[in-house]
């Protein structure tokens, strides 16, 4: 008698247990050396736009006080595509650049942008992974630091907690608060507890989290949700992974017992319009929250657990709904823009909560294959870039600025690049999981 085993799908908290790696898909060998030569000559553009002047890139949007995030968003994107060191010469200076605009903006009338503050973390976060390799605890964030950077670190976290907005989110200076600002804020602060460099009041964590319920939509179309069904036997025989990469599963429902409503999130909390890159947004940002208190060893009591809980699914049954890789989604049809950031977002959301799957969709697969194909492949000035069709009838300047954008988020879709935190919703018994795979060892040096 052969055994069929189901799990629910649709999201799989990454945790560590004997399972470990169960649903993470096996990409077939040749497409996997397709996407590693896509990310190696993605990352070689990005660190072509580099100013030998001042080590500096090219920024868009935000303003000037951008320009250090631009140059943070590159150094992301070199280490954590390993084709940089953390002490290589383009890093050092990326590093140099960024701290003097930093320390330039600081003490002007245009101050510090969320983005560009929060990206610095995440890439002093990513340098300290790659040296932390090196000393034998692969993926650890608190193994190592160079001289200064912890007491930065703690200094941008602290400064991104005094400048949260009224309304308890993030947005650009002077402007009305944001999801975008605010997810990219957690996720500079989530680098941050990584590294073990906490912010002092926890209760920052509570007020965002009641902003994040109140913003979602209110109400949506109920997405029943679906089961991965495998055979045990074949699972036994030729393991988790291979039997989910050669598409050796089925699909059931769960009989109406887990009904989620499609509900997800606009660029403002006041505006009602869902659309993708938000949505994601808003999926991110509670996970962050609610995983960053636990980290501190916060207790978020049962009801408001389950709340948050819920919220997430449902903002997950708005991307199953609305499921896209070819533009950035929204519930009205509008065109939205952002494309890649779009792409860059649902990376974070996989990730994140640890699933394989939109729907039935394998979102790494699938999305690895679009931009593996939509890659600049000729020879010349662009090669290795990527450029989203709406931003394609730019003018020849910003549509340079939108190629390094677009390159950026390509890059660190492919490279999988956001770090997990901890189980943040609890999973059913039998629920395997998906954790990064640890990076290879480098050099113990670093440009920060």
């Amino acid at each position: 008698m052969r055994v069929r085993i189901a799990i629910i799908a649709f999201i799989l908290p990454a945790i560590a247990s004997a399972m470990a790696g169960a649903m993470e898909i096996t990409v077939e060998r040749e497409f996997q050396a397709e996407i590693d030569r896509a990310i190696k000559f993605g990352a070689q553009y990005v660190a072509g736009t580099q100013r030998s002047e001042d080590g500096g890139f090219p920024f868009f949007g935000g303003g000037s006080n951008w320009e250090e995030g631009a140059a943070a968003l590159a150094t992301l994107v070199m280490v954590k595509s390993r084709e940089y060191a953390p002490g290589s010469d383009r890093v050092r200076k990326a590093f140099e650049f960024i701290r003097k605009k930093m320390t330039e903006h600081f003490n002007s009338d245009k101050g510090l942008a969320t983005y560009s503050v929060a990206f610095t973390m995440m890439a002093i976060e990513a340098c300290n992974v790659e040296n932390s390799a090196h000393q034998g605890r692969p993926g650890s964030s608190d193994a190592w630091f160079a001289p200064g950077d912890r007491e930065w670190m703690k200094d941008m976290a602290e400064w991104l907690a005094k400048n949260i907005s009224g309304e308890n989110i993030w947005g650009y200076p002077d402007k009305t608060p944001d999801l975008s600002n605010t997810q990219v804020a957690l996720l500079g602060l989530a680098s941050a507890h990584r590294c073990k460099v906490d912010v002092d009041d926890p209760s920052i964590y509570r007020k965002v989290l009641d902003r994040l319920l109140e913003a979602q939509q209110r109400d949506g179309e109920v997405i029943p949700r679906e089961l991965v069904i495998y055979d045990r036997d074949e699972v036994q025989a030729r393991g988790p992974r291979e039997t989910i990469s050669s598409g050796g599963i089925s699909w059931g429902d769960t009989n109406g017992n887990f009904g989620d409503r499609a509900r997800g999130f606009g660029y403002r909390p006041v505006e009602q319009g869902a659309y993708g890159s938000m949505t994601c947004g808003g999926i991110v940002s509670l996970v962050l929250c609610k995983g960053i208190l636990t980290g501190m060893g916060e207790e978020i009591e049962g009801e408001l657990s389950r709340k948050i809980d819920q919220s997430i699914y449902d903002g997950l049954a708005w991307l199953r709904k609305h499921y896209v890789l070819d533009k950035n989604p929204s519930d009205t049809g509008a065109e939205i823009g952002w494309h890649y950031y779009y792409l860059y977002s649902l990376e974070r959301v996989g990730v994140l909560v640890g699933t394989e799957f939109i729907g039935r969709h394998m979102w790494y697969r699938e999305g690895a294959r679009y931009l593996v194909d939509a890659q600049v492949k000729d020879r010349g000035d662009n090669l290795g870039s990527w450029l989203a069709p709406t931003n394609a009838q730019a003018g020849q300047t910003s549509e340079s600025l939108y190629r390094f954008g677009d390159t950026c988020f390509a890059v660190l879709f492919l490279k999988r690049s956001t770090m997990p935190l901890r189980a943040v919703i609890t999973p059913p018994p039998e629920r395997p999981t998906t954790p990064r795979p640890a990076p290879p060892p480098e050099r113990p040096t670093t440009g920060g």
